[in-house]
Parts: structure tokens; sequence; C-alpha cells
């Protein structure tokens, strides 16, 4: 995204599937990180959150660092599990 449009950042910035309202200090412990950095602390919310992330990857055509993909690969499979 560093080499994006100032329109795209500003598209991405604001797109609701890329928002969610919480505390200050809830934003501020997440900042820019991926899921293998943060993940919400409410565990019933992490596979819909997961589940959303992936699709803003696959919406603004991002790549994954390795550490993500490995994180999202475990913990999809934590989430289909039964």
């Amino acid at each position: 995204g560093d080499k994006w449009r100032r329109e795209k950042k500003t598209e991405f910035a604001n797109d609701l599937k890329n928002l969610h309202a919480v505390s200050a200090s809830l934003n501020r412990q997440k900042g820019d990180k991926g899921p293998d950095e943060w993940m919400p602390p409410n565990h019933k919310f992490r596979c819909e959150y997961l589940a959303e992330f992936m699709g803003v990857v696959k919406t603004y055509n991002l790549e994954l660092a390795p550490s993500e993909n490995r994180t999202i690969n475990k913990m999809q499979s934590a989430c289909s599990a039964p």
C-alpha cells in the first residue's frame, strides 16, 4: 500500500470492511500490526476478525508476509475445526 495513489489510500482508510469501532487504547495496541503480531483480545471474535482481514487482503490485492501466512494458516485451521 505504500506505493498507492492518495485516492486509493483514502479509499482503503475509509473502507467500512476495514473499520471497527473500538476504544482508543485498543486501536493503539493494534496499530498497523497484522494477525501475526496482534489479534483481538476477545477470543470469540478472532475467527470473524481473521475472515474480515482476509477479505480486505483479497479486495486490495495485498501481499502477506511469510509470518502472517503461517499465523493465518494455523488460525484458519483452528477456526474450521469442529
